[in-house]
C-alpha cells in the first residue's frame, strides 16, 4: 500500500539514524534493512489525515485533485515509531549474526532471508507482512536450532560439591540443563535466550540435593563466584528447611550470595523453634517473611 506521507522524510530519517546505531554485524546488509524497514515499518494506524493549506507545497494540492489522501505522522506517532524501527534493527542485526556464524545451524537461512529483504511485497492494508513475521520469529528458531545442535556438547567439567547434608552437582550439557529444568518444573526446560549464556559458559547452573531429593537449583556466576538466582523445585522461594545447610555448602563451594536470592525465614531457624504468628502470615502487610543470606 501506497501511503502519501507528507513528512516521509522524517520517517526516513529515524530510520537511518537507528541503523546507524545497529549492531556492526548489520553493515553489509543495512542497504536490504533499509529499504524493508522503510517499506514495512510504516504503520498506518499511527498516521492522521490531514490537508493541504494555502502554505503547503503545490505537488500537496496536486495529489489531493487526482482524489488521492494526504497523511502525516506527528511527534506522538515519530516516538512510537522510532520504538518499532529500533525493535526490528535489533531483530536484523540478530539475524546478520547468525548469518556471519559459520558454524550456525541456520546460517545460510539467515543469509537467505536477508537477501530477500528488498524483494518483499507490501501487504494489504491492517496485514503484517510475511517476511516481518519471520524477521520476529528468526531469533527464537535460531537460538533453539543452537542450543539443539549443540545440547550435548561439553560445556565445563563435572563437578560435584558436598558440605551440609547436601550435594551440588553441576550440569556439564544443555542437555542436563533442559533435563534438570523438567524436574523442576521451571523456566529451563525450555530452550530460551539465557541457555545461550550457560552455553558459553557465562552462567553455571547446579543441582542441589539432599538424599535423593532435589533440594534447589542454583545459578551461579564468576569474576566474583556468586549465587546470582536460587529456586526450590516449581520455582518456589524455600529450599525445605535447609536454609543452614544452603549456607554451609555456598562457604565449602566458595561462593559469594547476591542479596537478590532471599529464602524464608523458616528455612534457617531449627525446625523447633516456632515462629511467632504474624511472621507465618504472608499476607498481612509490612511483615518481613525473608531472610537474606549474604
Amino acid at each position: 500500500m501506497t501511503l502519501n506521507l507528507v513528512n516521509i522524510s522524517d520517517f526516513h530519517a529515524l530510520i537511518d539514524e537507528e541503523l546507524a546505531e545497529a549492531d556492526p554485524v548489520l553493515a553489509p546488509w543495512q542497504p536490504n534493512a533499509r529499504r524493508f524497514l522503510r517499506r514495512h515499518l510504516l504503520d498506518c494506524s499511527h498516521a492522521i489525515r490531514v490537508h493541504p493549506s494555502g502554505s503547503d507545497p503545490e505537488w500537496m494540492h496536486e495529489r489531493v485533485a487526482e482524489g488521492k489522501l494526504l497523511h502525516r505522522l506527528e511527534k506522538r506517532h515519530l516516538r512510537q515509531t522510532r520504538l518499532n524501527v529500533g525493535q526490528m534493527v535489533d531483530h536484523l542485526a540478530e539475524v546478520a549474526a547468525v548469518a556471519d556464524d559459520p558454524d550456525h545451524p541456520l546460517g545460510r537461512q539467515a543469509a537467505s532471508l536477508l537477501r530477500s529483504l528488498p524483494h518483499a511485497g507490501r501487504p494489504k492494508v491492517g496485514r503484517v507482512a510475511p517476511v516481518v513475521a519471520l524477521v520476529r520469529a528468526f531469533p527464537e528458531r535460531a537460538r533453539n536450532a543452537l542450543l539443539r545442535t549443540n545440547r550435548h556438547k561439553p560445556i565445563c567439567i563435572p563437578e560435584t560439591i558436598k558440605a551440609g547434608g547436601l550435594t551440588g552437582t553441576r550440569c556439564t550439557t544443555i542437555r542436563e540443563v533442559l533435563s534438570l529444568g523438567s524436574e523442576a518444573r521451571n523456566c529451563l526446560a525450555s530452550p530460551m535466550k539465557r541457555h545461550l549464556g550457560i552455553q558459553t559458559g557465562e552462567e553455571e547452573i547446579w543441582a542441589l540435593r539432599s538424599a535423593n531429593d532435589l533440594v534447589a537449583v542454583l545459578a551461579i556466576k564468576n569474576d566474583p563466584r556468586r549465587l546470582v538466582e536460587l529456586k526450590g523445585p516449581d520455582n518456589v522461594a524455600s529450599v525445605s528447611g535447609h536454609g543452614a545447610d544452603l549456607a554451609d555448602w555456598c562457604r565449602a563451594a566458595g561462593v559469594l550470595v547476591s542479596r537478590r536470592c532471599e529464602i524464608r525465614l523458616t528455612d534457617i531457624l531449627p525446625a523447633q523453634i516456632a515462629l511467632p504468628e504474624e511472621f507465618e502470615d504472608e499476607e498481612s502487610p509490612g511483615m518481613d517473611n525473608w531472610f537474606d543470606l549474604d
